[in-house]
């Protein structure tokens, strides 16, 4: 299931439930989740909402900031294509509380192999279903929702192309024994036209010359894929075989279960 969370909260208000459920089912957050509420206070009509998105922010699973992160945390980093999603629909006690989160499931095409490293655990796959964020639904209606996405990253849509920095993490709970994921919101990015920063980013279009502009307007949380606006995975590729890894750091995670339903 992608949001075991849920059947545990039943009583918990719905702000801080859908906050919990964020850090753990779409495995891109690791701490508590907080919502932009302010991001859905347009005209309450039909097609407002969906134009509407809600934002999320929290903690990235791993470093994803720099080209030393990448190289220190990724098994790979890849090229993809988002092929099909499919939704997958709320828990029984989302439905009887009438507001909850309907997820997607998101199949990524592998297009390239940008770079890997030496002792990498599994070679990177061909094909990728990735959990992604979907919509929020209130007023007992499954129909009536509104886009959810992370902060300064992709929903993941269908039809668009990214760059994705991702790690396997055993799980033994998995038919496959783990999962492959992202590092955090800096490891996945727009890459359509085979332009690095070019594509979907939280939900809606941006340009190339659009992502530039963030480093042109510089900052200290300038990283990678800002460096990287506008080119290609060639020069992606030449960043990180370039970078020094850091010494990698021990991450808190959960346990692993005593069983497996």
């Amino acid at each position: 299931m992608i949001f075991p969370e849920v059947r545990k909260m039943a009583r918990m208000t719905f702000r801080s439930k859908i906050a919990v459920v964020l850090a753990g089912a779409f495995s891109v957050v690791t701490a508590a989740v907080s919502i932009d509420w302010s991001a859905i206070a347009a005209a309450d009509t039909p097609r407002g909402r969906q134009d509407r998105i809600i934002i999320a922010h929290g903690a990235d699973n791993l470093p994803s900031r720099t080209a030393s992160d990448w190289v220190t945390y990724a098994d790979h980093v890849v090229a993809v294509t988002a092929t099909a999603e499919k939704e997958t629909p709320p828990a029984q006690s989302e439905l009887d509380l009438g507001e909850g989160l309907i997820g997607r499931a998101v199949t990524l095409r592998i297009d390239q192999v940008v770079w890997s490293r030496a002792d990498a655990p599994k070679a990177a796959p061909s094909t990728w279903v990735r959990p992604s964020m979907g919509w929020q639904f209130t007023d007992g209606d499954i129909n009536n929702r509104v886009k959810v996405a992370k902060a300064d990253s992709p929903r993941i849509q269908a039809g668009h192309s990214y760059t994705v920095a991702i790690v396997w993490e055993e799980d033994p709970c998995s038919p496959e024994g783990g999962q492959w994921r992202g590092l955090g919101a800096g490891s996945t990015v727009p890459y359509d036209n085979n332009r690095i920063g070019e594509g979907e980013l939280e939900g809606r279009e941006r340009t190339a010359e659009q992502a530039r502009q963030v480093l042109d307007e510089g900052g200290p949380n300038i990283g990678l894929k800002d460096e990287m606006a506008g080119k290609d995975t060639t020069h992606l590729a030449s960043a990180l075989m370039a970078a020094e890894p850091d010494e990698s750091r021990q991450f808190a995670q959960e346990p692993a279960p005593d069983t497996c339903t």
